[in-house]
């Protein structure tokens, strides 16, 4: 009696294939992860950059307590450099408008409603300026404590 050839196993050609058809597939998905991984640093980013210029027209609303538009724009409109938590660093601008008090002695007699515009860039390549922007009206008016 004859034996046949047993092809029991997998040959070296059949598993250099599945290495190969293996390592295509993990680079692909490798590449899909950086890149997801760059979108979510950005969006940190950003969040970061949202979150300053709302802290900013936040200020706005407390100090328009005083009632006196010229403090306002003093405490709104210095800029300020900071840096997110990769290092990213952001510039928070602000602009205060439709604030004019100057046609009464007292600041206080005439309230106002300023318009806060606060923009947030960066010198970082890779994002488009402004990172973010948050405008809000400010009633000015003054309230005794």
């Amino acid at each position: 009696m004859r034996r046949l050839r047993n092809d029991e196993g997998l040959g070296l050609v059949e598993v250099m294939v599945s290495i190969v058809v293996l390592a295509v597939a993990l680079l692909a998905m490798l590449t899909l992860l950086i890149g997801a991984i760059n979108t979510v640093a950005k969006n940190n980013t950003r969040a970061t950059a949202t979150e300053l210029a709302t802290q900013r027209v936040e200020e706005a609303r407390v100090v328009a307590l005083t009632g006196d538009c010229s403090t306002v724009r003093a405490t709104v409109e210095s800029a300020k450099t900071t840096a997110d938590g990769r290092g990213i660093p952001l510039v928070v601008n602000a602009v205060v408008t439709n604030c004019d008090q100057s046609a009464v002695t007292d600041p206080h007699d005439l309230p106002q409603l300023a318009h806060v515009a606060v923009t947030v860039t960066t010198t970082q390549t890779g994002f488009v300026n402004p990172v973010a922007t948050v405008e809000s009206d400010v009633y000015v008016t003054f309230e005794p404590s």
